[in-house]
């Protein structure tokens, strides 16, 4: 049990020395700063919602991409450098090293969602000055869950792309698959109605298995309801947890497994 904190830590810090995530953070702030310019272009919403659903889009694009590059290079990126030879001389299996470099890129991931949620909370008061009451606290809170959403996701995103990692061999085909994947996620329900039409019953059957291993992201998407009720949210967020705690272990799994077969 000390080995993952352990792996967690150099991950996290190695991440901060970088400034990876800072950068994302910096481009973050910049582009909410930017939504300034377009809020004439509302259509129809108003201004304080338009520049939040525009923020959380923004944060989950930005989040999705930074996924990516810290999962690449601090899961793939040390087998190319040799570093992972050394660890593997040491007392770490390789579940150990996929459960390890996963926290500390949540970790990571969580510090850049948690920079989103403070600037567009920010943000949502510049615009908003005279703005005040239960509209203003909704919005607060439509931010604050959308960020826990965008959280899960990313981490569903790293345990996807750590499986895909964990049999190729450069980083540029990794990354590449990594962004296929993030596709695939957001275009599950296609992927499900192309499966449905296979008139072959067994080749419909496996090809639903492989779809299954791909995470729906539209069970994490933030659903208010009609009634836009400040009190949708909470179940909105225990249902996608549960349902990314379930697809988070099975796919920390199977990058487990796939790394155990490969060769150093």
């Amino acid at each position: 049990m000390r080995t993952i904190p352990a792996l967690a830590r150099q991950v996290v810090r190695e991440g901060m020395r970088q400034h990876v995530v800072v950068g994302f953070c910096v481009a973050y702030a910049l582009f909410v700063g930017g939504t300034g310019i377009l809020r004439t272009l509302h259509f129809g919403h108003e201004q304080l919602e338009f520049v939040t659903r525009v923020g959380l889009a923004g944060a989950s694009l930005a989040g999705a991409l930074c996924t990516i590059v810290l999962t690449i290079h601090f899961f793939l990126g040390e087998f190319e450098d040799g570093a992972a030879l050394v660890l593997f001389t040491k007392p770490v299996t390789r579940f150990d090293y996929v459960l390890g470099k996963w926290f500390g890129t949540t970790v990571l991931l969580g510090g850049f969602f948690g920079w989103v949620a403070v600037v567009l909370v920010l943000q949502l008061h510049l615009t908003g000055v005279a703005a005040r009451g239960e509209g203003m606290r909704h919005l607060r809170l439509e931010i604050f869950a959308g960020c826990i959403l965008e959280w899960i996701k990313c981490g569903l995103l790293c345990a996807a792309v750590q499986c895909v990692a964990a049999f190729l061999r450069t980083r540029v085909l990794a990354t590449l698959t990594g962004l296929v994947v993030l596709v695939l996620c957001h275009v599950r329900p296609l992927l499900d109605e192309a499966v449905a039409r296979i008139g072959s019953s067994l080749l419909r059957m496996a090809i639903k298995a492989l779809v299954r291993m791909v995470p729906d992201f539209r069970f994490l998407d933030l659903d208010w309801g009609e009634s836009g009720a400040i009190s949708a949210a909470l179940p909105a967020v225990a249902v996608a947890t549960a349902y990314g705690i379930v697809y988070l272990v099975g796919l920390l799994l199977v990058g487990g497994l796939i790394l155990r077969r490969r060769e150093l």
